[in-house]
């Protein structure tokens, strides 16, 4: 398994720790955050490892994990993030957290920039159950 090489849009299974067992077990680089390859996102991602486990919000693994491993189907040519509600459900419940150790949330996280779920353009997945 080669993570080196940048994504060619194929499914590929996620390798991020951080990511695995959270309801799809494929993801596709380029990400919607713009890494080439999953070291780089993993990498990224990390820096959210405290919050996640702080418990700030009970989906909050799963959201950002559909913006560092989208979920990848051979069906569809996109990869397919959260739906913007989860992401306005977990700013809210998580940015109060992150600014008591002066932490913005990050301009990288605009859940404007996240489809919402009725948008027939374009798919996003909502929280696992």
């Amino acid at each position: 398994m080669d993570m080196e090489r940048p994504g060619d849009g194929k499914c590929q299974p996620i390798e991020i720790p951080m990511c695995k067992d959270i309801g799809y077990q494929m993801t596709r680089m380029p990400n919607l955050m713009g890494h080439e390859n999953q070291r780089e996102a993993a990498i990224q991602l990390h820096e959210f490892a405290p919050l996640v486990e702080y418990g700030c919000h009970g989906h909050l693994r799963f959201f950002l994990c559909s913006l560092y491993a989208p979920m990848c189907t051979e069906q569809v040519s996109t990869p397919i993030p959260a739906c913007r509600v989860m992401c306005e459900q977990a700013r809210l419940k998580c940015s109060p957290i992150m600014e008591q150790f002066n932490f913005k949330w990050p301009d990288s996280l605009d859940c404007r920039k996240l489809p919402n779920k009725n948008d027939p353009n374009y798919l996003c997945m909502e929280a696992p159950n």
